[in-house]
């Protein structure tokens, strides 16, 4: 076993040394027509519940917009879809889009642990991984920020993949109502119980969900006559949000995401806040604003890195 992995790292790496970094933005926008069009499941989790159901619309998805015209491909959502085996191997790549161990990567690596389909996870998130044997199961990797690449880097494939919807995001002009805003989901993992301690006036913008946590910490900010509470927002009005604030408060924990938030907020002109025990995000704050025709040229690249490794 640990020869087999040997001999498998020394094959990947000798791989990325001749395949280097020379796939450009204009070979993502070549037309199909040059060559077959590869297909592509892209398996992902959104509750029926969920506002964001039918709206999703980051820059992933404008990522894959993007490649339209490279690969053919199938959206599955696996709260609606049925999955089985045969579909799956129908593809010529499946892209999940998932954190590890949580719905689309556990489906997989539990219950269709022999696919015979090529496979790559864009990371969603920074979940402690699986073993490297575990790892081994996807074709390549894709992370989100320099920060987590080096929890993941025992594995011989990995692109760094990130960026906003930028198409969806123009900056407006300022109408300041707002000291603060901030963006996330109301769990633990977000803290916003931080900003009950924030002077000023404060925008609270988060999808509502049933636990006790949300039920607590709704009530103790509606407590506050400085702080209003929007539950959930589209994508396409963020930025009129933005525009109504000076700073975007990010007070979560290394688990707690942000990331995406923080480079919209950027793009849109406002000033970061965050707490100095979250390293991953103190890199967002000065890392370049990637966009969707960056996250798109990284996936690309993934993508054919793995085909490129079966031809040689």
């Amino acid at each position: 076993m640990v020869k087999s992995i040997i001999v498998y790292f020394i094959k990947y790496y000798l791989k990325r040394i001749f395949l280097g970094f020379s796939i450009l933005r204009s070979d993502i926008q070549s037309n199909k027509s040059n060559c077959t069009a590869k297909k592509i499941g892209i398996l992902y989790c959104i509750p029926i519940s969920s506002p964001r159901y039918k709206t999703w619309n980051d820059g992933f998805v404008n990522a894959i917009k993007l490649l339209g015209e490279r690969y053919d491909f199938t959206w599955i959502n696996i709260e609606d879809t049925k999955i089985t085996e045969p579909f799956l191997n129908s593809f010529d790549f499946l892209l999940i889009k998932s954190n590890w161990d949580w719905g689309p990567d556990k489906l997989l690596r539990e219950e269709f642990k022999n696919l015979k389909v090529k496979k790559g996870l864009a990371i969603s998130g920074v979940a402690i991984p699986p073993s490297l044997k575990e790892m081994l199961y996807y074709d390549v990797l894709w992370y989100e920020t320099n920060w987590y690449s080096k929890i993941i880097n025992n594995h011989p494939n990995i692109f760094h993949g990130f960026g906003i919807n930028s198409n969806a995001l123009v900056s407006k002009e300022k109408n300041i109502k707002y000291d603060y805003i901030t963006i996330g989901a109301f769990s633990p993992i977000k803290r916003m119980e931080k900003l009950l301690t924030l002077k000023g006036q404060i925008l609270v913008i988060g999808e509502l969900n049933n636990s006790i946590y949300c039920k607590k910490i709704i009530s103790r900010l509606q407590q506050k006559k400085n702080i209003e509470i929007k539950p959930f927002v589209e994508y396409s009005r963020l930025s009129y949000y933005f525009a109504e604030a000076r700073t975007l408060y990010i007070p979560a924990t290394i688990y707690g995401g942000g990331e995406r938030a923080i480079l919209e907020a950027r793009s849109c002109g406002l000033k970061i806040k965050i707490c100095l025990d979250n390293p991953k995000l103190k890199e967002i704050i000065s890392s370049p604003i990637w966009d969707s025709h960056y996250y798109a040229n990284q996936l690309h690249k993934g993508i054919e890195s793995v085909f490129d490794y079966e031809k040689n």
